[in-house]
């Protein structure tokens, strides 16, 4: 879900990053890792390393040891675009298709739509990916069409870039109006991004994905507020595929951290090693050929920063001080089936410590109570389970290990003879880099005391799950 930019048809500031990047020799650009892989920019590296040392990781730790050419690496790979055209990508894929001499658009028929392009951009505002699914429709002029394959090739070009959700829209449409002339070009982007981090704004609800819609038009889509007949033609034909709550405003699709800015840089700007995590990003955006100065970025590495010290905070917190020293209470309400009381849907947000992009989902805890607990239908308490859940999430992590360190936080703070625990997430870095699998969701498990061993136990919960998951 996420692709490549533009030479001829981009604007001055994109013509001076190309130069930028293409000035730095091949070896500076790729070095060798040591297993004979090859690896990012060594500025790139060198400031991905600052950032995990910024963090008071240990470089060394075997999750961590190539994380910085693994991040240096998705950086490059997820710009890539700067370097490619629109102009050279259309090629000599024109057409002709000469139809009836009243056809619309000179003869060539009338609407071609693409929908559904799923691609994943950089947002420029945050460093962080964002989905886009596009629809893209161009009416034919000269009795000339493009290869249909062109138009998705010419979107990824423009998201592998850091973008703005409309500037994205727009730069697709604009290169397909100059590359083909049209008679005209609209552009359609469904856009998600992350929301804010709860510590950086003063909602208590869980981080989610934030759902935008931008548009762009050129030529014949163009008209007053009401659209043209084409752009209603266009709107029609995307509900045809299922897009039937598509609502596209005038309104812009602006970063949500950007409503943190605020508050959040009075709080994390106190970190020690801030200022130089700041600088790390400073010199990441220079070795990707980008201008720092560029009003765009101008807070974009502090954003960043914060957002990495936001995700990981609970790493520097003591689980003493979180959750007391003693057995934590038990409570009476809620949830039970016989023995066994389920807590679920326990939300997460949590960053992968191999790409430094975050995995969010869900955790399901289940409590077998000690034989000589007084209860006959206890359970853990579930603000006891949320704080566990979160102090083991906000750090580098990985989804076995979060898991194990919640079934194991969850055995040694309640009065419980066996704890099971299921957590499901979607990885950011499996669906915006590398297999780019967009619909997949990872789940593990991991088991104490009685649940060790007994099978039913465990199939019992996981049915709970399934029957809570079908409700829903």
């Amino acid at each position: 879900m996420g692709a490549l930019p533009i030479a001829e048809f981009v604007s001055s500031a994109s013509s001076a990053s190309d130069s930028d990047r293409s000035a730095a020799s091949d070896e500076d650009c790729l070095v060798d890792d040591g297993d004979g892989d090859l690896v990012a920019d060594s500025r790139l590296v060198s400031s991905v390393r600052a950032l995990l040392q910024g963090l008071g990781e240990d470089l060394s730790r075997n999750g961590l040891i190539k994380t910085p050419s693994r991040v240096a690496n998705a950086f490059l790979s997820a710009t890539k675009g700067y370097g490619l055209s629109a102009e050279q990508t259309i090629g000599g894929a024109l057409f002709a298709e000469a139809g009836p001499g009243n056809g619309k658009g000179g003869g060539c028929g009338g609407m071609v739509v693409v929908r559904n392009i799923e691609l994943f951009s950089t947002c420029e505002s945050c460093l962080l990916p964002f989905k886009l699914c596009c629809h893209i429709a161009y009416i034919p002029s000269e009795q000339r069409v493009v290869g249909l394959s062109k138009l998705p090739r010419v979107a990824e070009i423009f998201a592998a870039r850091l973008q703005s959700p409309d500037r994205l829209a727009n730069e697709i449409g604009g290169a397909l109006w100059d590359g083909f002339k049209p008679l005209g070009v609209a552009v359609v982007g469904e856009t998600w991004h992350l929301e804010c981090p709860r510590e950086l704004r003063s909602s208590r609800e869980p981080a989610s994905w934030i759902r935008r819609s931008v548009c762009a038009r050129k030529g014949s889509f163009e008209d007053d507020d009401r659209g043209s007949e084409d752009w209603q033609e266009f709107v029609a034909m995307l509900q045809l595929s299922g897009s039937s709550q598509l609502s596209v405003t005038k309104k812009p699709a602006i970063c949500p951290l950007l409503a943190g800015d605020a508050a959040a840089e009075r709080s994390s700007s106190s970190h020690p090693n801030f200022e130089t995590m700041v600088e790390a990003v400073v010199t990441l955006l220079r070795a990707l050929g980008e201008d720092p100065t560029r009003e765009e970025l101008k807070l974009t590495p502090s954003r960043y920063v914060r957002w990495l010290l936001a995700s990981t905070h609970g790493s520097r917190l003591s689980r003493d001080l979180i959750l007391g020293n003693g057995v934590a209470a038990v409570e009476q309400d809620g949830d039970h089936h016989a023995t066994m009381v389920a807590v679920l849907d326990l939300p997460f947000c949590s960053q992968c410590e191999h790409h430094l992009l975050p995995f969010s989902g869900v955790a399901h805890v289940g409590v077998l109570p000690a034989k000589n607990h007084p209860s006959s239908h206890p359970r853990a308490s579930r603000a006891i389970l949320e704080k566990i859940v979160k102090l083991y999430s906000c750090r580098l992590q990985v989804q076995e290990r979060l898991t194990r360190q919640i079934a194991d936080a969850v055995m040694s703070s309640t009065a419980a003879s066996g704890v099971m625990v299921v957590v499901e997430a979607g990885h950011v870095c499996m669906i915006s880099r590398g297999v780019k699998k967009t619909g997949s969701t990872t789940g593990t498990l991991a088991t104490m005391g009685d649940f060790a061993v007994h099978g039913k136990k465990r199939a019992e919960f996981l049915q709970m799950i399934a029957t809570a998951n079908s409700s829903k």
